[in-house]
């Protein structure tokens, strides 16, 4: 009774591993910016931006003009594919200081929605924050971004 028990537990759990999703479909958290930080002082940032990154270039003109925490002169090369990829970047300013930052992206049809929530705390005054994703390749177009503050 036992193993046959045992059985029909590991079932189930062998169709849930299949998945039929290609790497080219995938959407990631960019990691290179969530090893950095997501807050940094307040420079050049405005209430909130979206940008669409396609390209190395544009990758490090974004990373050495508003990521001040990367070394100089020079900022790090991306590992992102930017012929099958792009990264979408939002970015702003908290006039409070910030306790977290909750994010969620979503895809209907060919649109990105993305969700922020800027959780302020009341400690340092302003503060720079910003949130970055790894998707198949897209344009400015298809972006729709949602920023709250709490």
């Amino acid at each position: 009774m036992k193993k046959l028990f045992l059985y029909l537990l590991a079932l189930p759990l062998a169709f849930m591993s299949c998945s039929d999703d290609s790497s080219e479909d995938f959407i990631e958290e960019n990691q290179v910016f969530e090893k950095i930080s997501y807050t940094s002082d307040y420079q050049q940032l405005q209430t909130y931006q979206t940008v669409v990154i396609n390209s190395e270039k544009e990758y490090q003109d974004f990373v050495s003009k508003y990521i001040d925490e990367l070394p100089k002169p020079s900022p790090k090369k991306s590992k992102v594919n930017f012929s099958k990829k792009s990264i979408i970047m939002v970015y702003g300013t908290s006039n409070k200081g910030i306790d977290d930052i909750e994010k969620k992206l979503e895809k209907h049809d060919n649109d990105y929605y993305i969700d922020i929530t800027v959780i302020q705390d009341l400690t340092y005054p302003i503060m720079g924050w910003y949130v970055g994703y790894t998707v198949p390749k897209i344009t400015n177009e298809k972006v729709n971004v949602n920023v709250r503050y709490e």
